[in-house]
């Protein structure tokens, strides 16, 4: 039993470095909250543009699917004004097909 909790903590914490990997420059998280297969990420963004690169990247990535902004307004940290955002993705499992590595991706010959 201990080995499966192992092996489950460990996805887990891949998943969760895959969203972090996924962090355009200009991106810092305050929170990362999952509910099931569903996670919402709280933070701020130097721009507008920063928060629609880091929903690319998620949408992108094999383990991410459908992220969703939920709001972005402007704020001010440290004196300096910011966009504080929050948006949620969705976990998924990497889909295979024929057998590819699902880090592959489509080559054009």
């Amino acid at each position: 039993m201990r080995l499966r909790q192992r092996r489950i903590k460990k996805f887990k914490l891949y998943r969760a470095g895959s969203i972090v990997r996924q962090l355009p420059e200009g991106i810092y998280l305050k929170a990362i909250k999952q509910t099931g297969d569903m996670v919402n990420l709280q933070g701020y963004a130097q721009s507008n543009a920063r928060v629609s690169t880091l929903m690319r990247n998620l949408d992108a990535s094999p383990w991410l699917e459908l992220p969703v902004l939920i709001e972005i307004k402007v704020a001010t940290v440290n004196n300096v004004r910011t966009n504080e955002f929050s948006l949620n993705v969705k976990l998924t499992a990497p889909k295979q097909t024929d057998g590819a590595d699902p880090k592959a991706k489509d080559k054009k010959a």
